[in-house]
């Protein structure tokens, strides 16, 4: 919607010039899709102060949906997990059965902190 309505203001503007290079609609809607995704090969550009603003516009425009879409992929690589021990400890349930999960997460963590050190005395034992 940004491209096509910028590439019609842009071809409004640029109309009204006759040094313009921009003349037909086909390279307005080209040039507005390579403005919003910021490649912008430089080949056709506006003339007109009205032209050279609306493409200021599709520029910020298309930054800013590129960085929406980039935070969106970020968030789902660093969002934390939900952990195991917010369904045990929030859920319903008899409180024997939740001990019971509770002690054998502990266990498993345990079991992964001293595969972990072990790791590290190998490790340390590489570089000494």
């Amino acid at each position: 919607m940004c491209t096509f309505s910028g590439s019609v203001w842009v071809l409004r503007f640029e109309s009204q010039n006759p040094e313009a290079n921009i003349k037909q609609f086909q390279m307005p809607s080209g040039g507005a899709f390579v403005t919003i995704k910021t490649v912008g090969y430089g080949d056709r550009y506006p003339t007109t102060g009205g032209g050279r603003l609306i493409g200021i516009a599709l520029m910020t425009s298309g930054v800013g949906v590129s960085s929406v879409f980039t935070g969106f992929i970020a968030n789902s690589f660093l969002a934390p997990r939900k952990k195991e021990t917010e369904g045990v400890i929030a859920g319903s349930g008899d409180p024997k059965t939740k001990i019971i999960k509770i002690r054998h997460m502990l266990e498993e963590q345990e079991k992964a902190s001293s595969e972990l050190r072990e790791g590290l005395v190998e490790v340390k034992k590489c570089y000494e």
